[in-house]
């Protein structure tokens, strides 16, 4: 979980360089499953997976 936490921090100080530049930026890297291991994953858009099932 702790390289988990180190992806979202590189992924997030990323997308903000480039929203400081002026970008404007639509954010995503999860599916609904993560979500609930990691809520701070839940950005602008989440796909759909094996949550709504109940998996």
């Amino acid at each position: 979980m702790e390289f988990d936490k180190h992806q979202i921090d590189l992924f997030t100080t990323f997308c903000q360089k480039l929203e400081d530049a002026g970008l404007d930026l639509k954010r995503h890297c999860s599916c609904s499953a993560i979500t609930q291991l990691h809520p701070e994953c839940s950005m602008d858009f989440i796909r759909v997976s094996a949550l709504p099932f109940g998996l």
